[in-house]
């Protein structure tokens, strides 16, 4: 039995996490930055403690976290959602004092960044949409309609979809034009993966799609069904090993029955909301997490 800490316990799949390592004889712990949430509530939780938010104060979360398992002695860290990429960046504070399965920080900024990310998904002969900076768009070579995009968001959020020049005109009055790429718009299925990987190899992944969506429009996945689609794996790989990456990755597909392709648009180099779906569907990535770190040869 290992002693665990889930950060970013108000998420769903942080409380599946914590659902799931119980199950497992681990002694559970909780911790997030609201007071509020579904993992400090849960039977199956010891101890949960209140952190400093995240993105008003780094440091002091850090100093938080080291604090806490310190005190509590703590095996393991398991980040729920993108504080990952601020134990990322701080991860030589935590060396010899738990243990943790978090990339390097310019790894995951590669992949967070949707612009960086679809060129190199571009490079290494992965479909995705034509892609622009904003800065860089000239209105005369593009036909409406097209997404108007935040190279770094969550959730869908931001995301728009430009049907003519007064929508443009409009929305680019209330934006900072560094921030936003312009992407080709394609009609659509949407289909998305979660997984986990060890320096360059594919070690679990289930493919998913959506069946319901809130809002309806599009966004967070409320109803999912686990798929059986070799191209979208094999594009996960691709990245995987181009990167030489490890930890938990998650890939969004668009795809295009015109053409029959695929296209990448989104990685989110953290676990994902598809993680109950691929542990029902076999392939428990908190359990593999946890014995990657302990035992990556087997």
């Amino acid at each position: 039995m290992a002693k665990i800490l889930v950060t970013t316990a108000r998420n769903m799949y942080g409380l599946n996490t914590i659902r799931i390592l119980s199950a497992e004889n681990h002694e559970i712990y909780a911790a997030d930055s609201i007071k509020l949430n579904g993992g400090a509530f849960s039977k199956y939780v010891k101890k949960s403690f209140v952190y400093p938010e995240v993105s008003k104060n780094a440091n002091s979360f850090i100093e938080s976290i080291l604090d806490f398992v310190e005190q509590e002695n703590i095996d393991y860290i398991i980040p729920s959602f993108e504080e990952a990429y601020v134990l990322s960046f701080y991860k030589e504070r935590f060396k010899n004092k738990v243990k943790m399965l978090v990339e390097d920080y310019e790894k995951l900024m590669v992949l967070h960044d949707k612009y960086t990310m679809t060129q190199l998904s571009k490079r290494i002969g992965i479909d995705v949409p034509r892609t622009v900076l904003l800065k860089d768009f000239k209105q005369a070579e593009w036909k409406f309609p097209f997404v108007l995009k935040p190279k770094k968001n969550r959730a869908a959020m931001g995301i728009k979809k430009i049907d003519n020049a007064v929508q443009l005109e409009k929305a680019s009055r209330k934006i900072n034009r560094e921030n936003y790429m312009v992407q080709e718009y394609i009609e659509h299925k949407q289909y998305c993966t979660t997984g986990i990987a060890y320096n360059g190899k594919l070690m679990g992944n289930v493919v998913y799609k959506n069946l319901r969506e809130f809002p309806e429009s599009g966004g967070f996945g409320t109803y999912r069904v686990s798929c059986d689609i070799p191209e979208i794996i094999e594009n996960v790989k691709k990245i995987v090993s181009e990167l030489d990456y490890t930890g938990f990755i998650c890939v969004d597909h668009l795809y295009d029955p015109r053409t029959g392709a695929y296209y990448i648009t989104d990685v989110n180099p953290r676990m994902s909301p598809g993680l109950y779906t691929a542990y029902m569907a076999g392939v428990n990535l908190p359990k593999m997490y946890i014995d990657l770190i302990d035992n990556p040869q087997n």
